[in-house]
């Protein structure tokens, strides 16, 4: 028999293991192509082909919005290559591994938490006492009704 901190038993069974979700390939590799192709062409249709008159504010335009598609492709396309995990589940608690560093709460520290649905995009929305988190969980490896059977598995623990 296993015992927690506060003496009361803990079945060997309940011990669970980690799980760690990380972003769909199959889903996130086409899209980055995609932008990618999109962007390769936009630049050379819109630089290259003739067609489009030049102007100066046209042209700041254009490299301003390029360079923050590129941004914003950056910090996936570092997850997708690194194979970093987006979301860690312990039966201690959760971690959250965005942008920067890890942000990690303790399930007794989580006071509700559900999964949204916006459009298409699926969120975890998670609430604590101090902060409200939410967690685009659309293009993990995992559908959203797993990660929701998860999380009801891993808090009860």
């Amino acid at each position: 028999m296993v015992y927690i901190v506060d003496r009361q038993p803990l079945n060997q069974s309940s011990v669970m293991e980690t799980i760690e979700l990380r972003l769909n390939r199959k889903r996130v590799i086409p899209m980055i192509v995609l932008i990618a192709v999109g962007i390769g062409f936009g630049t050379w249709y819109a630089c290259f082909s003739g067609k489009v008159p030049r102007n100066t504010l046209e042209v700041v335009i254009y490299a301003v919005t390029v360079i923050t598609f590129i941004y914003a492709a950056y910090f996936k396309v570092k997850k997708l290559w690194n194979n970093e995990p987006v979301l860690i589940l312990t039966s201690a608690g959760i971690s959250i591994h965005e942008k920067g560093e890890p942000l990690s709460f303790l399930w007794w520290q989580v006071v509700h938490w559900e999964i949204e649905k916006d459009d298409s995009t699926h969120y975890l929305v998670i609430q604590t006492a101090d902060t409200k988190k939410r967690i685009n969980i659309s293009w993990l490896d995992r559908k959203p009704a797993e990660i929701e059977r998860l999380m009801h598995q891993y808090k009860r623990v």
